[in-house]
């Protein structure tokens, strides 16, 4: 039979220097559940929570880290938006991890601005990333060309922003690709 020094308790918790807390319920179901010792409990406890002593509050910058901006707005609309993601970005840049930022040409509102790229130092932030679902990104090296010929080419083909491309002029893919789509039981889970 265990002795009353054996039974961890919420007290047992408090003298081990944890806070008391909503998730104690939790903690001491899961050590009686699963029968753990004193030293199975404070393992258990140093890998998943934390002591109080040991959170550490993050606080904003008061002011955002100056960042790059490079887009510009050509209209009424892409401005409002252009304002928009620059009031974003200026939030982002007060995360204390934060060190640079660059807002590029493509960028339109989000909850982190599509087109806003961060860096940060000694912190990865899964959730910093914008919503857009159909973002990639590609290189491609076309060697000792003149940047405006290529600029000029691919702003002859494609449109960023607002409005689109009209109907008659939308890329179709090919009905021999689309085929081998359906049969590929990766790209086909209908």
């Amino acid at each position: 039979m265990a002795s009353s020094d054996d039974i961890i308790t919420g007290n047992t918790l408090i003298d081990w220097g944890y806070s008391p807390s909503i998730w104690f319920r939790q903690v001491l179901d899961y050590i009686q559940d699963n029968k753990l010792s004193k030293q199975e409990a404070l393992l258990y406890l140093e890998q998943n929570y934390e002591k109080e002593s040991e959170v550490k509050e993050i606080k904003l910058h008061e002011q955002p880290i100056n960042f790059t901006v490079n887009i510009r707005p050509e209209n009424p609309l892409e401005q409002h938006n252009v304002n928009t993601v620059l009031q974003t970005m200026q939030k982002v840049m007060q995360t204390p991890t934060v060190v640079s930022g660059i807002v590029m040409p493509d960028a339109c509102p989000a909850g982190i601005p599509v087109g806003g790229v961060v860096a940060t130092q000694n912190a990865i932030h899964p959730g910093m990333h914008s919503a857009d679902i159909c973002c990639s990104l590609m290189y491609t090296d076309y060697g000792n060309i003149d940047p405006k010929v290529i600029l000029d080419a691919a702003q002859s083909i494609i449109h960023f922003g607002p409005g689109g491309r009209d109907r008659s002029s939308q890329f179709r893919i090919p009905q021999s690709l689309l085929e081998s789509f359906d049969k590929n039981s990766f790209l086909n889970d209908k």
